[in-house]
């Protein structure tokens, strides 16, 4: 299920008592390493949520012809995948910097998911709202970067 960052409460409403894993990222073109990224972070756990970054997060870090696909439909796929239950549309306002310091504090869950090793300057701010860090082994099998580069490349052969 899809919920609009406005209908946080709805969320928080149902996954209220349950073991919950919280991921985020861009999902732009989605590849392996999203998948193996949103299986580990599902782990034991009996609910992940996956927070979709808004369209301006995307052109912002990435550049102006990014995202190639627009955060409605990067949801829909994401919550599509088997070991996703809810999907989380995250809005600018809840991001510092990189990260979407904001919506962990928020949704509150039982432990956040990620690959990037800049939460650790946060884990003051994580354990004080009971939220555990989980950071996972940051080998990258595909990235969707590379997947546009060879697309161009193949393109102009």
């Amino acid at each position: 299920m899809i919920y609009k960052y406005k209908d946080i409460e709805d969320l928080k409403k149902k996954i209220k008592d349950k073991h919950v894993s919280f991921t985020c990222g861009c999902f732009d073109l989605l590849h392996r390493g999203h998948v193996e990224m949103i299986k580990d972070a599902k782990g034991n756990s009996d609910i992940l949520v996956v927070g979709i970054m808004p369209d301006s997060y995307i052109e912002k870090r990435k550049g102006y012809n990014r995202p190639i696909q627009n955060q409605k439909n990067r949801a829909i796929l994401v919550d599509s995948l088997k070991h996703v239950d809810c999907v989380l549309l995250l809005v600018s306002e809840v991001i510092e910097g990189k990260l979407p310091v904001g919506a962990v504090i928020d949704l509150k869950p039982t432990v956040y998911v990620s690959r990037s090793t800049q939460w650790k300057k946060y884990i003051r701010d994580l354990n004080k709202n009971k939220v555990k860090l989980k950071i996972l082994d940051t080998k990258k099998i595909d990235s969707t970067s590379k997947i546009i580069s060879k697309i161009i490349k193949l393109n102009c052969e």
